[in-house]
């Protein structure tokens, strides 16, 4: 075999080893060539970046800004995103299969926050910061960690986003106000599931909608209560809902498609004036069914509501519901209250859940370059 025979040979097999560890490395990291960090037009590298007015620091897995004015920041990459005061971001973005965290120190504005596709983002509220609209899209999940006192415009999931809002030390100091100044707001999810946990929410908003429209929703040791300017709310799962060691106070409806379960609560729901639209007889209700656990008083009833039968809460009251749990929930206590046995632990933060596959993905390409190296000086003229 002649030696340009042979050189052919040998390129043909150096470019075939070249992309074979390109198309394993590619399975292992599908967006790996797509990946970027930008804030507005610019693209991030590596250290120190100067936009915006301020510095953003991008290390292999973590950004730190400060004092960046921009209109839009988006990311695909995994990230933990560490605001240090003087930020002030108009649209966020986060997309692909990202799982980002944010963090907050100082005061720093950061308006209208989207996760898409199937992200995974999280935002330590941390009571020093303000926030505008939190929205998750797609098949996301958006999860909210409430220290102190947060104010949010709105809180949405669409499509079949999850969205969950979660104290993370006292639920009776970890607070969320939605909707302050708006004649109409929510805390909603249509096919993913709305959970709320071992947190005070404030609901500001006129006109309030809280729940999912096919989803479930969960209310943990947490407090959802008219404030305000709010004159009326409605909670309502297309799924499932529970309501479980917890204190809920509107004017509104509160009702379910799939059954209900009220677990050592307390919960009142008055009539809402006529103008709202809502004169149904029945402010508690479920298609499904009702369990009443561990309550005080309230009887469970068959009724018919736009000519179906559904079941509904009776307390005697009226056209309201005033019902009470048989002893105090466990709402009102904290982890930091005394003798406190439902004492809510502090939350861990958000881990990497592909950090294992990332490693055996990097084993992988490894093998295969290793296995073309041999084959190639085996066969070696």
């Amino acid at each position: 075999m002649s030696k340009r025979i042979r050189g052919t040979t040998y390129c043909k097999r150096v470019a075939a080893c070249a992309m074979s560890v390109l198309v394993a490395g590619s399975m292992c990291f599908p967006s790996l060539a797509f990946a970027a960090v930008k804030i507005d037009d610019t693209e991030l590298v590596q250290g120190d970046n100067q936009v915006g007015g301020g510095t953003a620091t991008l290390g292999d897995s973590t950004l730190d800004m400060a004092n960046v004015k921009a209109n839009n920041f988006s990311t695909d990459e995994d990230l933990t995103i560490n605001y240090n005061g003087g930020n002030d971001i108009e649209n966020t973005e986060v997309t692909g299969s990202a799982t980002v965290e944010m963090n907050f120190s100082g005061e720093n504005k950061v308006e209208d926050i989207v996760a898409k596709d199937d992200s995974n983002l999280t935002i330590n509220a941390d009571g020093h910061n303000e926030f505008e609209e939190a929205t998750a899209r797609d098949n996301s999940n958006l999860t909210i960690n409430v220290t102190g006192e947060n104010d949010f415009e709105e809180i949405r999931g669409y499509e079949n986003a999850n969205v969950t809002i979660q104290g993370t030390d006292c639920q009776k100091k970890d607070t969320i106000n939605v909707g302050d100044d708006e004649a109409h707001s929510s805390i909603r999810t249509e096919n993913g599931n709305l959970n709320i946990d071992h947190v005070t929410v404030n609901l500001k908003g006129k006109e309030m909608n809280v729940g999912s429209t096919k989803g479930n929703v969960d209310i943990d040791t947490s407090k959802l209560a008219k404030d305000g300017d709010n004159e009326y709310t409605r909670i309502h799962a297309g799924g499932k809902m529970r309501i479980n060691e917890s204190v809920v106070d509107i004017t509104g409806t509160i009702s379910s498609i799939d059954r209900m379960t009220i677990d050592h609560s307390d919960v009142k729901a008055k009539a809402p004036d006529a103008k709202k639209h809502d004169d149904g007889p029945f402010r508690i209700w479920s298609k499904a069914g009702i369990d009443l656990i561990d309550e005080e008083n309230g009887e469970v009833k068959e009724g018919i509501l736009f000519g179906e039968n559904i079941f509904y809460v009776d307390t005697d009251d009226g056209d309201d519901v005033d019902l009470k749990a048989d002893g105090e929930p466990a709402y009102y206590k904290c982890a930091n209250d005394d003798d406190d046995e439902n004492a809510h632990k502090k939350l861990a933060k958000t881990a990497d859940p592909g950090s294992s596959w990332v490693a055996l993905c990097g084993v992988g390409t490894s093998i295969l370059a290793a296995g073309y190296v041999f084959r190639r000086r085996s066969k070696a003229c």
